[in-house]
């Protein structure tokens, strides 16, 4: 949508509705105020549940489907493929993140080939924003709103790196790799760099969304 940074209403007021706090908030008009709660809506939501999860209240019709069509338009858009080392973390990890609330599929290889179908079918329309797979489903998977790939479990191999974060930014979109990395990664990481001739910095408390979100 061009945004690039968060408006005061909205830098305000996210910290304390994304952990569930109660907030009334008061700003002038084209200040952002919609997405100031938009966002933590969709960030709560959990696509496996079928029952109503938040309801948006408003004045007049016209104002309702307006805000109507930027949850669909800021849905569209979000960020995430997760990659883990076995059939048995994703799963695990797929059902952890779920149990925090977030909508999350998981896709692997032991699944049948209608089941892996739907799960795909499913992510790329935006059902869920994350899908946790394993590297059978690196080079499968092309998702123009992908913005977004993390390395729960760093790969063996810089080929594999490379096709996992290749992931993220396709067809001309900005993408954003984060790599959880543990003291026993530590030769396999600095491998990765030498191959690839290059440096991954640490994530910085705080990430430029111009880094990930938009175009090139």
């Amino acid at each position: 949508m061009g945004l690039e940074y968060p408006t005061p209403v909205q830098e305000e007021s996210l910290q304390y509705t994304l952990s569930g706090a109660n907030l009334i908030a008061r700003a002038k008009n084209g200040t952002g105020k919609t997405l100031a709660f938009i966002i933590p809506i969709l960030e709560k939501i959990s696509t496996r549940k079928k029952h109503i999860q938040a309801l948006i209240i408003v004045p007049i019709r016209e104002l309702a489907m307006q805000i109507s069509n930027v949850v669909k338009t800021v849905g569209e858009f979000m960020q995430i493929m997760i990659f883990c080392s076995s059939t048995r973390r994703s799963v695990l990890l797929a059902k952890k993140i779920a149990e925090l609330g977030y909508s999350c599929l998981y896709i692997n290889g032991q699944m049948e080939q209608t089941e892996r179908n739907k799960v795909f079918h499913d992510f790329r329309s935006g059902a869920s924003r994350c899908l946790v797979c394993t590297d059978i489903f690196m080079r499968g998977i092309d998702v123009p709103t992908v913005n977004v790939v993390v390395n729960f479990d760093l790969p063996m191999q810089s080929d594999t790196y490379l096709h996992r974060i290749g992931r993220s930014a396709r067809f001309g979109n900005v993408g954003l790799a984060i790599n959880f990395v543990t003291y026993d990664d530590k030769d396999r990481f600095f491998r990765i760099e030498k191959e690839l001739g290059i440096q991954i910095e640490s994530l910085p408390p705080k990430i430029d969304e111009a880094l990930y979100y938009g175009y090139n």
